[in-house]
């Protein structure tokens, strides 16, 4: 089979932050978790690789019975307790020896909308992109370093994408551009900040000292990415060829931290279609 797309998925059994849903049980966060994500990715053929980091057996029956279509192939990567950056590390390896054009990578805490990955993959490929995500994070809408008119959009098949600074670590790339780029994303699995990993990549902020300024006033934080920055991707932070990361507007998928919910989006309507199943 000849694969549209080639995603890591990787999943534990404990629970971060404080999800928008059954927040005191992962394992029914994450069937409908998963459950959204076979919608996500109808009508694309999926070479999946799912990272299993110290999870009971039962975590691989929910990606057994969930993802039946004759255009998944599931691969199951076991890895023992290893933790985020390692296993994010894992996505790496595999994702950058893979053979599509663009690939995903996927942690365990998002809800899709239907087709969401698929429309990202479209998008991608007909615009040649860099990097995308189909979540639109709170932090567009009310942080500094993002409220800025430097921002490009494009409309493609009814859905408007724009470009961002920065994302967690779940987003499609174009895998030659991710080999280019292996050392920044590399630098996660060593401690660096998801923040300050994107922002070496797609934006100058860091190192204009007028914009640092305007921004280290507003928010202690930056300062604190921009020493990240300095440390583990200082190549990437003084390059000024960036890349461009582009986000639907409004996202088609969310984090489940219960504090940043994409906006504009009535998430618990969602979430009903599969909770009441």
């Amino acid at each position: 089979m000849k694969y549209d797309l080639t995603i890591a998925y990787r999943i534990y059994p404990l629970i971060s932050k404080v999800p928008a849903i059954y927040p005191n049980d992962k394992y029914k966060m994450s069937e409908i978790c998963i459950k959204s994500f076979a919608k996500a990715i109808e009508n694309i053929n999926v070479k999946l690789y799912v990272i299993l980091d110290n999870c009971p057996s039962e975590y691989m029956k929910l990606f057994k019975d969930n993802l039946k279509s004759d255009k998944i192939h599931i691969q199951f990567i076991l890895t023992s307790g290893i933790g985020n950056g390692r296993t994010f590390g894992v996505q790496l390896t595999v994702l950058t020896n893979s053979d599509t054009e663009y690939v995903y990578f996927a942690e365990d805490d998002y809800f899709y909308l239907e087709n969401s990955i698929t429309d990202l993959l479209k998008f991608s490929k007909e615009n040649k992109i860099d990097y995308s995500t189909p979540y639109d994070h709170l932090d567009y809408y009310n942080h500094k370093l993002h409220l800025d008119k430097s921002q490009k959009v494009k409309e493609f098949n009814g859905i408007k994408y724009y470009t961002q600074k920065t994302t967690t670590m779940t987003f499609m790339a174009n895998r030659e551009k991710l080999i280019k780029d292996f050392n920044v994303f590399k630098s996660y699995t060593d401690n660096n900040w998801d923040n300050s990993m994107w922002l070496s990549l797609t934006s100058n902020k860091l190192i204009n000292p007028f914009e640092f300024m305007r921004l280290a006033l507003s928010d202690s934080q930056m300062l604190k990415m921009y020493i990240k920055s300095f440390i583990h991707t200082p190549k990437q932070l003084f390059n000024f060829n960036k890349r461009e990361l582009w986000v639907p507007k409004p996202g088609t998928a969310t984090h489940l931290d219960n504090k940043f919910l994409g906006p504009n989006i009535d998430w618990e309507l969602e979430f009903k279609k599969y909770t009441q199943e």
